[in-house]
């Protein structure tokens, strides 16, 4: 199932643009999905490497990584 839903992150990711209105909040709405549902937690090694993937499957980063780091890990920590 998780593996299911990172390919679903990763294609959305991949085909949106961060800047577009609902774009971050419906990735952080997925990256929080995942994360609940594999029992990832925040500070980890494995939530550190799908953030890092996540990143680099946006196709213009518009965001720094730190920003998007934050970003996505408020639901989570």
């Amino acid at each position: 199932m998780e593996k299911k839903m990172v390919d679903f992150f990763k294609n959305f990711l991949s085909q949106s643009n961060w800047e577009d209105e609902n774009i971050p909040a419906q990735a952080r709405s997925l990256f929080t999905s995942i994360c609940l549902i594999a029992r990832i937690d925040a500070d980890t090694s494995l939530c550190d490497r799908l953030l890092k993937m996540s990143y680099l499957w946006l196709p213009e980063k518009t965001i720094p990584y730190a920003d998007y780091e934050n970003f996505m890990l408020e639901f989570i920590v």
